[in-house]
């Protein structure tokens, strides 16, 4: 069962790291990691093999587009 913790509402505690959820529309958090083959690796463990994943950027972090 994955953590009823929502991607936006604790990112604090993710910020850095990889986070897999179970869909775009399902944003409840499975798993996280420092990288995105340990996230991948970690969901797959959990039964979840094609979890959305995202990098949480840390506090500060700026990004061109």
């Amino acid at each position: 069962m994955p953590n009823k913790d929502k991607l936006f509402s604790d990112n604090a505690k993710y910020a850095g790291k990889f986070v897999a959820t179970p869909s775009f529309s399902d944003h409840s958090i499975i798993c996280s990691a420092s990288t995105i083959v340990e996230t991948i690796e970690r969901a797959s463990k959990k039964g979840y093999e094609n979890p959305v994943v995202v990098k949480i950027p840390k506090k500060g972090t700026k990004f061109l587009f």
